[in-house]
């Protein structure tokens, strides 16, 4: 698990520069698969206004809000997050 096995300092800065040398907010448009948005809005790692802009970004994309809720939400709020992808790929 990510607990017990942490992600190493240095493959961690990697894929951080690698996020951040690449924009592709421009493409964004051409999703044409339906898409699904969940997204915490108590996120330290991720702002929650980068998840409102991909499902504004997306056509027809839907976003599903956990309150409260992190970076982990499979950890963190596992009920909440199996709900929403059940009901969005019913």
């Amino acid at each position: 698990t990510a607990m017990s096995a942490p992600t190493p300092q240095f493959v961690f800065a990697r894929q951080m520069a690698a996020i951040m040398a690449s924009d592709r907010y421009p493409q964004l448009p051409q999703i044409k698969a339906p898409t699904l948005v969940i997204h915490g809005d108590a996120d330290p790692l991720v702002p929650y206004a980068n998840g409102e802009i991909l499902a504004q970004r997306i056509p027809g994309a839907k976003l599903v809000t956990l309150r409260g809720c992190g970076h982990l939400a499979m950890w963190e709020q596992p009920r909440a997050l199996s709900a929403a992808l059940l009901e969005f790929f019913a």
